[in-house]
């Protein structure tokens, strides 16, 4: 009954680019051109027939060096989609290099998201047995929304590179403002629901909320050896979400600290790495159906990857084997946040230890 068991999907993409650049007095470094994309999809998925968008933009990127120590660089593009208004998104950045090894950039940028076709135009009707009486028979069906306004987001950064020696490094700091989230929302019993078929909703809709972040992000990566290195790097985002209709708490959903740390190295015959990453603990949906929505905890988690592989020499030159380990300390922990879906599959995944050898021959 399903078409997710079998859609039937037929998608294509045209695309054509076409862009310039001067030299311009003054110090100015001007690119500018043009694009189109046609999108086609056709499936079980979807109303019957062929499906199509047009898409055209304008863009240009401007870059002007006031100075020795200063660079500034404007840029735009003009998008156009048959489905939204024309969107404008402005972006510009301040540079200035105190010094050969040390870069210090301030930015500010928008950017946007148009609906996909599938928010657009998925007509997905399912039937499933469920053990709700009166109820035996679970009919749902989920729709586009042609009606939607691109997702918009507002990005201010500032950030620092530098080279110590041996040791480079980054910082950053970014805070950014992000609406007209695109989600699908929670489903709705919908007439006729006559035992023992339950009839249930659910559109697509960005009436989400905005969500406000501030984070930072530093970063050092040594050379130890002239073939061996070291990195390590943290991330903190903390969100916020303001005027969210849905019920939901994004702000809990997305954890605030993840860290990396490793070891790289490489000869003439061999690559090696060994790395940890940590992710500090989140919230996870309980029920896509469940109005307000249901959280559960995900415990912060570290695992630890390993990847090695050799180049042979001699009469095997150009064979080359690898061994890669993923969770090695076989933790356990959810590549994707628990949950009780309506759909076998749907639920998160426990990753355990996983190894994967590989043999390649280059010519």
């Amino acid at each position: 009954f399903s078409a997710l068991n079998n859609p039937n999907l037929d998608s294509d993409a045209y695309d054509v680019q076409v862009e310039h650049s001067l030299s311009l007095p003054g110090g100015h470094y001007l690119v500018m051109g043009g694009s189109y994309r046609r999108n086609t999809l056709e499936s079980r998925m979807f109303p019957p027939g062929e499906i199509s968008q047009d898409l055209w933009a304008l863009f240009f990127e401007n870059e002007w060096r006031p100075a020795d120590l200063w660079a500034v660089v404007v840029s735009g593009r003009l998008d156009r989609h048959p489905l939204t208004p024309m969107m404008f998104s402005p972006r510009g950045s301040v540079i200035f290099s105190p010094g050969q090894n040390q870069t210090v950039r301030f930015s500010i940028g928008s950017a946007f998201k148009n609906p996909t076709l599938l928010d657009s135009y998925l007509q997905l009707p399912n039937r499933s047995p469920i053990n709700n009486p009166p109820y035996t028979t679970l009919d749902t069906l989920i729709t586009g929304n042609k009606e939607m306004a691109p997702e918009r987001i507002v990005l201010y950064e500032l950030v620092h590179h530098g080279k110590w020696g041996r040791v480079k490094t980054k910082a950053a700091g970014f805070h950014y403002k992000l609406k007209n989230l695109i989600e699908l929302s929670p489903f709705q019993v919908t007439a006729p629901s006559v035992p023992p078929v339950l009839n249930m909703r659910a559109t697509f809709s960005d009436a989400y909320g905005v969500v406000s972040a501030w984070g930072s992000e530093f970063g050092a990566d040594a050379r130890l050896f002239r073939n061996v290195s070291v990195f390590a790097n943290a991330s903190y985002q903390n969100l916020s979400v303001d005027n969210d209709v849905s019920g939901r708490d994004m702000s809990r959903e997305s954890p605030k600290w993840k860290v990396n740390a490793g070891l790289r190295g490489k000869t003439d015959r061999l690559t090696f790495s060994v790395m940890v990453h940590w992710v500090d603990e989140t919230y996870g949906e309980l029920s896509p159906s469940a109005t307000p929505t249901q959280y559960i905890r995900v415990d912060d988690y570290a695992i630890m990857n390993v990847y090695a592989s050799y180049r042979f020499k001699g009469s095997w030159e150009g064979w080359e084997a690898g061994l890669s380990g993923y969770n090695v300390a076989n933790h356990k922990h959810y590549q994707i946040l628990p949950s009780q879906g309506l759909y076998v599959g749907e639920a998160g995944e426990i990753m355990r230890a996983r190894w994967v050898g590989t043999v390649s021959y280059k010519f």
